[in-house]
């Protein structure tokens, strides 16, 4: 009988389908951070400028995961809303009074409080007597920038999960 030998390369196999893995992650959350991007490309505002900078991901190697995200709380509220506006009717109802300040921050010297809509214009005449760039809102409106760059990007990541499967399996 012939001497067979066997060679066991299955920790060869295994170390690049990782690799191809940690490769696909990177290169599906980049085009999640990229899509988030230009779905904010015509919003109007300093603060959405720095909002489309702060998106960003991370991927686990260990647990194979992309996490997609952006630490400034106002991508929240562009992304569900706020006020009337809110997903899920769960915003502040009325309206409210903020101050523009000369850096662009906002600030609410009323403590938050809601009011009615007179109640609110009324106030701001009054901060707008005293020199301060006061405004009233009710909310904003839902922009939904992170939900549209998933549904947007989900097929086309899931046919390059395919092909870089289908690559590593020949």
């Amino acid at each position: 009988m012939a001497d067979v030998k066997f060679e066991d390369y299955s920790v060869k196999v295994i170390e690049a389908l990782n690799d191809a893995c940690v490769a696909f992650l990177h290169e599906a959350a980049g085009e999640m951070v990229s899509q988030t991007q230009r779905n904010l490309s015509g919003e109007k505002g300093r603060w959405h400028q720095e909002q489309k900078e702060q998106w960003q991901y991370e991927v686990d190697e260990n647990d194979k995961k992309a996490t997609v995200g952006n630490p400034m709380e106002r991508s929240i509220w562009t992304e569900f809303g706020t006020g009337s506006y809110a997903e899920g009717g769960k915003g502040r109802k009325g309206y409210w009074v903020y101050v523009r300040g000369s850096d662009g921050s906002e600030t609410t010297p009323t403590g938050g409080k809601s009011y009615t809509l007179q109640e609110a214009k009324q106030i701001m005449a009054m901060l707008r007597a005293d020199g301060l760039d006061a405004h009233i809102t009710n909310g904003q409106r839902p922009k939904r920038v992170f939900r549209n760059a998933y549904t947007t990007t989900k097929p086309k990541i899931i046919k390059r999960a395919e092909q870089v499967l289908k690559a590593h399996m020949k």
